[in-house]
């Protein structure tokens, strides 16, 4: 049997404190959210590959793409503006679940704010649509996390 996963159940976070004591601040103000992760492909094709064309995995893009409501008031919505006119590096962790709850599973990573753009539609709320990248990082490249609950 299957078990589905629920969007609305998912979480977004940033943390507020260290590397090694992570305080995780939740990101609730977001619609919908796109954790991409894909390999690129580094072609190794020689003359014994039987006429194929052969592939390795080659770096791996990942990218976390979301709309939240425009809120200057919201704590976390100013966090990102901010991060994103200082070009800093925030680290964000993309879970299932809650991080409280043992099991719960994403991607943690240390990232900037490429984009910020405000998207105002007539007849809907005005939006801000956000995209995050990976940065570099003393502490550890982006990696699948699972939580160890409260």
């Amino acid at each position: 049997m299957v078990t589905a996963k629920l969007a609305e159940d998912c979480v977004l976070y940033y943390n507020t404190a260290s590397y090694a004591s992570p305080t995780w601040a939740e990101i609730c103000n977001v619609k919908d959210l796109t954790l991409s992760m894909e390999h690129g492909e580094t072609d190794v094709t020689t003359r014994c590959g039987t006429g194929y064309r052969e592939f390795v995995a080659g770096l791996t893009d990942v990218s976390i793409e979301f709309a939240m409501l425009y809120d200057p008031s919201n704590t976390p919505w100013e966090a990102l503006r901010a991060h994103f006119f200082a070009k800093t590096i925030e680290e964000f962790l993309v879970l299932d679940g809650l991080d409280s709850v043992a099991g719960s599973k994403g991607l943690r990573l240390h990232a900037f704010v490429k984009s910020f753009s405000r998207n105002e539609t007539l007849g809907e709320a005005v939006m801000t649509d956000v995209v995050i990248r990976p940065a570099p990082n003393a502490n550890a490249a982006p990696a699948w996390y699972t939580a160890a609950g409260a």
